[in-house]
């Protein structure tokens, strides 16, 4: 099991895993905005590549 800690930042959150930290703000200035994770993960759980392979 992972276990990831996130971290309270003056600008938004952070957490850091095996290929490097990730920003979460609503800045976009200070990293990714949260519904850009959202986004990416639904498009990750669907099962489909960038060119519409299954």
């Amino acid at each position: 099991m992972v276990t990831v800690k996130f971290k309270m930042r003056e600008a938004g959150f952070s957490a850091n895993f095996e290929y490097g930290e990730l920003h979460a703000a609503g800045n976009k200035k200070y990293g990714f905005r949260p519904y850009q994770l959202m986004v990416s993960s639904i498009a990750v759980c669907s099962g489909r590549s960038a060119q519409g392979n299954s």
